[in-house]
């Protein structure tokens, strides 16, 4: 009786003891496995890189979509001729663009006016996907960055407007282009490569402001270029932002 009493005692024990194991087993394996599924997943590869920059997007009148760039710019050179900015930008074709705006119903009610006569006319919206910064990146430096250079782009927008309106003549909107981005505003960038970049942009942006200010043209020349420039300048920050990415 004693015998099967330790028996039957040891044989419960076996088996506890075994039930342990394996519930040891599962909980190692379990945690093994979401320590893995957070290393691969995207939120725990965010704690390695820096803030996000938001999408931004503007709204362009398209004039005509062309598979050949030569045809492209022909048309880009008409477009220019009455007045609007004749720029060529490639995507899915090569685009023909004659202005931009940053509120989608300013665009679409212009289109809407220019379908009558121009039936290729269409709203087309540059969009600017948002990107992570690296986490070497000076975060609040890039985001003043990111500011100024789009403050710059709706300045030339309302100048645009200014002078179709006749609010202001060329040479009072050539006087504001020459201060319209002083060197104080980002003489201090340097440092990180993402700053540098930024710093690169603006001078070579500071130097075509200066430049179009100095142009003998008319109020109406004036603001086919400002246009340009806008459309320029949205593609140019869409190309830095992609390269400055994590």
């Amino acid at each position: 009786m004693t015998y099967e009493y330790y028996k039957g005692k040891n044989k419960k024990s076996q088996r506890n003891f075994r039930c342990f194991q394996g519930f040891c087993a599962i909980f190692c394996f379990s945690l093994a496995v979401i320590s893995v599924c957070c290393l691969l997943s995207p939120s725990c590869g965010a704690k390695n890189r820096g803030s996000t920059l938001a999408e931004v997007r503007y709204y362009a009148i398209c004039m005509g979509v062309y598979s050949d760039y030569d045809t492209a710019l022909i048309q880009a050179a008409n477009v220019r001729a009455r007045g609007g900015a004749g720029y060529v930008l490639e995507d899915k074709g090569y685009r023909v663009l004659s202005a931009v705006y940053p509120v989608r119903e300013d665009c679409e009610s212009v289109v809407s006016k220019l379908k009558p006569t121009e039936e290729r006319a269409e709203c087309y919206t540059l969009r600017l996907k948002s990107v992570v910064l690296p986490k070497e990146a000076n975060e609040k430096a890039v985001h003043e960055c990111c500011e100024l250079y789009l403050a710059t782009v709706r300045a030339l927008y309302r100048e645009s407007v200014a002078l179709d309106t006749y609010i202001r003549d060329e040479t009072a909107c050539k006087l504001l282009l020459k201060g319209l981005l002083p060197a104080s505003r980002y003489a201090h960038l340097e440092g990180d490569l993402v700053s540098v970049k930024f710093k690169a942009e603006f001078t070579a942006l500071t130097n075509q402001l200066n430049q179009l200010a100095l142009t003998s043209v008319s109020r109406y020349e004036l603001s086919a270029e400002l246009r340009y420039l806008q459309l320029q300048m949205l593609t140019d920050f869409d190309r830095l932002r992609k390269s400055i990415a994590a």
